[in-house]
């Protein structure tokens, strides 16, 4: 669960938005995204579903990516220039070996680490470029806080409905 706020979400509107999809999940309202594969390194490894806009409840801006590059992509901040680095090597097809220790991935992203191997094709943009850009991010601020009030709205009353199906 979250720890921290991220970008312009609290961290209790974190929480809410992550009770209220895993209520529809569990009620199969809405289902997980059916991929193994990372949308920003290609890597064929377990993923992890990556929500960049907290103000909906669904599958809207949900993003697998693999452990590693959650991570990274989570200490963008921390280490800007780790993460422009990254990012760019994931453009130019390289890839990184899977790793789930966080010192290991926070040492590579403060030395701007060379890539393990080269796993795909260039590409102009990668859907981390997307996240770096804000494009994940729907509408505006005021329409976010809306969404978040809705969704405040629907925790309150899911399950009381008369008709869920």
């Amino acid at each position: 669960m979250a720890k921290k706020p991220y970008l312009e979400f609290s961290i209790a509107e974190r929480h809410r938005s992550a009770k209220l999809w895993k209520l529809k999940r569990k009620a199969g309202l809405i289902l997980i995204f059916d991929t193994s594969v990372c949308a920003a390194c290609g890597m064929d490894a377990g993923v992890e579903a990556h929500r960049e806009d907290y103000s909906f409840s669904d599958n809207t801006s949900l993003v697998a990516l693999c452990h590693r590059c959650h991570r990274v992509l989570h200490m963008r901040d921390r280490y800007p220039d780790g993460w422009d680095h990254y990012r760019e090597q994931i453009r130019m097809g390289f890839g990184y070996l899977d790793c789930r220790n966080i010192g290991v991935i926070a040492s590579m992203m403060a030395n701007c680490a060379a890539p393990d191997f080269r796993s795909n094709p260039p590409v102009e943009r990668s859907v981390l470029d997307d996240i770096h850009d804000g494009i994940l991010l729907v509408g505006t601020r005021a329409d976010r806080i809306q969404r978040l009030a809705d969704m405040e709205q629907e925790l309150a009353n899911f399950g009381k409905a008369p008709s869920l199906f």
